[in-house]
């Protein structure tokens, strides 16, 4: 479009017209339609990566052969010969990256990896979005530019007082790791699946989890914080509800307003999968247990010569954390529910018996005994052995029995139940309770060295109720009863 039509089509159409046509586009105008622009065919495209169409990539190579032609094209010698010049549009190749992003996005991968005179021909495309190349005159180019690099290599770029011409026409945007361990653990998910390696191969269902748990305690704020602190952080990260947290606490944790640096540095996903590799290939089965995990990932660690020590350190000690604070609880959880068909309905159970004696305390009144029908005071005995296991003291138990008890009328006016979901302190006081008292029957299952037909039935029904329902193998289902007998012997 002719500069002096330009305006008389905006205030037609609204479209503004800028930009001038490349060298090649020019050539074509005036020999082949005799200047008449009219008479320039109109293409349909479709933007596509893979077709080089709108949207051009480039990643860098070996310094030492990588050249600018990669971007802004080079002289075609064929036909050189055609045209007799090679200062003739017809005559250059314009398969540069930078025209494949003409008028769309130009992505580049690793930007600080890239010889400088890359980022100076960078440097004129976005302040006057023209690109000067050799025997032609500038060329206008309108592109976005879509460029990635890693912290380490940014910051270094960052002191560098030459470089500030290019960062004044930046827009930085850091982009940290994920701080939700069940999205890194859809990461790790999505790596596997593509790799062949993996095909054959079964992971216990907590292996995923446990591995990001692990790398998201690595890209915490690191403070003066407790182990249970951390893993509370954690667990507000990975969107779980942690009580004596207020949701505005949660919300401020997972906005990173108090370390808004948080994710930017620690494990990354491909140090995770090196890790879960490794287990596949020490392991003689084809099948990985979260514990054959973690200590692939304790040997990646102290294998790795580019983490100091104190940082060795303290990464194993985030291993041994995300076993104590979270896989222990979901591997009990897992053989507590696949030891009793009727979990779910005795602890359901349990919360009525608590909430009728809580009631019955509060109010001062007595309970009808459901077996004799007499009254009797309510059990303090029944409450204070549910209200320990999550350790609330003998000075806090009024307090705990009044916020239940609101919760439970706040329910009960909103139309709802009070359930297990309700209150989730409560409930794992429960859980932990009934487990208690079937401490000796998991004993009796799990740990029978010479076992008869009736506990060896019983094994057998634990085993294939977590390999049903709970995506163990045979050989994961087996190490989990193992594990939990071991942790129920050091309690």
């Amino acid at each position: 479009m002719p500069h002096t039509l330009r305006a008389g089509f905006r205030d037609s159409y609204g479209v503004d017209i800028t930009g001038e046509l490349c060298p090649h586009c020019r050539a074509r105008l005036e020999h082949e339609l005799g200047g008449d622009f009219l008479r320039m065919p109109v293409e349909r495209i479709f933007i596509s990566e893979a077709g080089r169409s709108a949207i051009g990539t480039y990643a860098p190579h070996d310094p030492n052969t990588a050249d600018v032609a990669d971007l802004v094209g080079s002289v075609d010698l064929s036909r050189v010969a055609e045209f007799g010049d090679e200062g003739d549009p017809r005559a250059w190749s314009w398969s540069g990256t930078v025209y494949a992003a003409s008028r769309s996005l130009l992505e580049m991968i690793e930007i600080l990896k890239v010889k400088r005179e890359f980022l100076y021909l960078l440097l004129t495309l976005t302040q006057e979005k023209n690109v000067k190349v050799a025997r032609f005159p500038l060329i206008y180019l309108d592109e976005t530019i879509l460029a990635h690099t890693n912290l380490a290599e940014f910051r270094k770029f960052l002191q560098e007082s030459e470089n500030e011409g290019l960062l004044d026409r930046m827009v930085i945007v850091q982009v940290p790791y994920t701080l939700s361990y069940r999205e890194e653990a859809r990461i790790y998910r999505k790596l596997i699946l593509s790799a062949p390696a993996f095909r054959d191969v079964h992971l216990d269902p907590h292996v995923l989890h446990a591995a990001a748990v692990f790398a998201v305690l690595s890209r915490l704020h690191e403070g003066e914080e407790r182990d249970a602190d951390l893993a509370k952080r954690v667990r507000l990260h990975g969107g779980e509800e942690v009580d004596g947290v207020h949701q505005a606490e949660a919300l401020r944790v997972r906005n990173k307003e108090k370390a808004p640096d948080e994710g930017l540095s620690g494990v990354s996903p491909r140090f995770v999968i090196n890790g879960l590799s490794h287990a596949i290939i020490q392991s003689e089965r084809h099948s990985i247990s979260t514990m054959d995990l973690l200590l692939a990932l304790k040997d990646a660690i102290e294998s790795d010569a580019r983490i100091e020590s104190a940082r060795k350190r303290r990464w194993i000690d985030y291993l041994v954390l995300t076993r104590k604070e979270f896989y222990n609880r979901w591997v009990k959880e897992d053989v507590h529910k696949a030891l009793f068909v009727s979990f779910e309905q005795e602890v359901a159970d349990l919360l009525d018996k608590y909430l009728d004696e809580v009631e019955a305390m509060l109010d001062n009144r007595q309970v009808k005994d459901p077996i004799t029908n007499e009254e009797r005071r309510p059990d303090e005995r029944f409450l204070r052995a549910v209200e320990e296991k999550i350790h609330i003291s003998d000075s806090g138990k009024q307090s705990f029995r009044q916020e239940v008890v609101r919760k439970a009328m706040s329910a009960y006016k909103r139309g709802e139940r009070f359930g297990l979901g309700s209150h989730a302190q409560l409930r794992d006081a429960l859980q932990h309770y009934l487990f208690e008292q079937r401490r000796d029957v998991l004993r009796l299952v799990s740990s029978s060295k010479r076992p008869d037909d009736e506990v060896r039935a019983k094994i057998s029904a634990v085993e294939q109720r977590l390999v049903d329902e709970y995506g163990y193998d045979r050989h994961g289902a087996r190490e989990a009863l193992n594990y939990v007998t071991t942790l129920l012997a050091q309690e």
